[in-house]
């Protein structure tokens, strides 16, 4: 093995074809492996993980790999965890079975994101780190996490760095050489890439040393024990206690004439940000307090460049028809890249239509160019097909007519990579006031699925965003469908993504305020009307939260 080459630890399914190219651009190559002696040879190891917490943890056991990666990070050796790869770390997980086992590193749980903001957080943040981080700096990253640390051992060394999302979070933790991220470095445009060229320059023996050092300090800083008062110690504990029934919580007298009282993970969190746990949460976690974030402060707006593509070409139309060849896919990608476009989505206008799959080539050439997220859609129709495209270098995978003749696509979609990765397209045209139909196979169908239901079906199904297309409007530049957009967005708590008819900034502003947390656009980027940063200056000028 080269000292240029870096050691991926397969956890599942991943998006290893993002975190490949990362390396690739670093001028590293990557070998991946599921386990054996190399998890504590290698110079470099990074552990990535979109996916599942419970399937994380159980891949990680069946191949003999908790106590290499423990063992690892115990000799202070340069390993990077990123996403599920983070909250493995932890001790439990909401995620998943009830309380699931993490590796026990961090002695904190691991939380869902509260029911008042979207989840999944999808999308770009801001990143607050603590003085003395090597690695992490002010800055904004991609996320892509309905779960989180939203608290931390306040005595373990670690240097943390933290975001806002409803509730204070946990962005990073740094120690030595080990750097944990709940973002997506690979996915975070120049930024991510300068904190992995940090991470990959740093050599083995001083990281262990920094490692040793912080370690050693946190214990011999003690006060002697004739120094403590003498009933001081562990403290006495107070345990609410949640009796649950068919997934509620419940109570009675000796469990007879059970009561429903609620949903656990809803208890679980009430009870965790109440004053109840104010001492608890004061020791062990040094994150600012909610109120200190300014008041816009979180997930920003994006603003998404779409690729219609058909034969390897970009394509634009109306309605799709009527198509002209507007670029190359991989060009066309890394100039929206370098214009300030928050991630790409890429649609294989005619693989349903054809019965056919998205050309992996075309997703493997604009991976190979790009430092932002990647969307891919068109002709899904399995998980297969699905972790294929994450293999080829996909984030996320939208799913449209075969999510509508096999709901249950979608949940099994979500059981394998998480909701994170799970997009659900859904074109709709309009049938009467207030009315919209769902239409499949490029429009060429309709369904007599009313929209708004279908959008509340999906996402309890499992899918973590919703690209919303008013198929009236596609390529019409008559502006998006914002009655359509306030109607969905009202139902769903996932991010809704607007999509059909933008010609202008006050098309974009006007979606955002009509409940879309991100825009997309096709041809006012084709045509060169606007670029990307152009729309955001404009956007941000208005006050919404926009990524510069």
């Amino acid at each position: 093995m080269t000292d240029k080459q870096v050691v991926i630890v397969k956890t599942g399914i991943a998006n290893i074809g993002s975190v490949v190219s990362g390396l690739d651009r670093q001028g590293y190559t990557s070998r991946v492996i599921e386990g054996g002696e190399e998890v504590l040879t290698a110079k470099h190891v990074i552990v990535p993980g979109v996916g599942h917490f419970s399937q994380a943890m159980h891949h990680i056991r069946e191949h003999n790999l908790e106590g290499p990666i423990l063992e690892r990070i115990k000799r202070g050796l340069p390993t990077l965890f990123v996403c599920v790869g983070l909250q493995i770390l932890g001790a439990t997980s909401e995620e998943g079975d009830f309380l699931a086992k993490g590796l026990g590193l961090v002695q904190a749980p691991v939380h869902k994101f509260p029911p008042t903001v979207r989840v999944p957080q999808q999308g770009w943040n801001r990143v607050s780190p603590s003085a003395g981080m090597k690695f992490v700096v002010e800055g904004y990253a991609y996320y892509s996490n309905s779960f989180a640390f939203q608290e931390f051992p306040a005595d373990q060394g670690w240097n943390i760095a933290h975001s806002y999302h409803g509730v204070p979070f946990i962005a990073a933790f740094e120690k030595g050489p080990v750097l944990a991220c709940q973002f997506h470095p690979e996915l975070s445009g120049e930024w991510g890439q300068a904190l992995l060229a940090r991470w990959l320059s740093l050599s083995p023996s001083i990281a262990a040393s920094d490692w040793a050092t912080s370690s050693l300090t946190i214990r011999a800083n003690l006060p002697s024990a004739s120094s403590y008062p003498e009933k001081q110690g562990v403290t006495r504990r107070i345990i609410p206690c949640l009796d649950v029934k068919n997934g509620m919580v419940v109570k009675g007298i000796q469990f007879q004439n059970l009561k429903e009282s609620g949903i656990p993970s809803e208890r679980a969190a009430s009870i965790a940000a109440s004053d109840w746990a104010t001492s608890s949460l004061t020791i062990r976690a040094n994150l600012p307090s909610a109120s200190s974030y300014p008041e816009k402060q979180g997930v920003t707006r994006r603003i998404i460049p779409c690729l219609d593509v058909k034969n390897g070409m970009v394509v634009k139309g109306i309605q799709f028809q009527n198509l002209k060849e507007s670029g190359i896919p991989s060009e066309r990608a890394a100039l929206y890249q370098s214009q300030g476009g928050d991630e790409i989505v890429i649609l294989d206008v005619s693989a349903t239509i054809e019965t056919r799959k998205t050309r992996y080539d075309t997703v493997q050439s604009v991976r190979n160019v790009l430092s932002i997220p990647l969307t891919v859609g068109g002709g899904v129709t399995s998980v297969s097909d699905a972790q294929a495209l994450l293999m080829a270098g996909a984030d996320k995978v939208a799913v449209n007519s075969a999510a509508v003749k096999e709901p249950a696509l979608l949940t099994a979609m979500a059981t394998a990579f998480g909701r994170q990765c799970v997009v659900v397209a859904i074109d709709a045209v309009q049938t009467g006031p207030q009315k919209w139909e769902v239409v499949v196979r490029a429009g060429k169908e309709k369904t007599g699925i009313d929209v708004v239901a279908w959008a509340k079906q999906a996402v309890h199904l499992g899918a973590g965003e919703v690209l919303l297309t008013s198929w009236d409007r596609d390529g019409t530049k008559s502006g998006y469908d914002l009655e359509l957009l306030l109607a969905v967005s009202k139902e769903v708590n996932v991010p809704v993504i607007a999509s059909g008819g933008a010609a202008s900034e006050d098309h974009l502003a006007d979606g955002l305020a009509h409940g879309a947390d991100a825009v997309l656009a096709a041809s006012i980027f084709h045509y060169e009307e606007y670029t990307p940063q152009q729309l955001k200056q404009g956007l941000k000028a208005r006050g919404l939260p926009i990524r510069i």
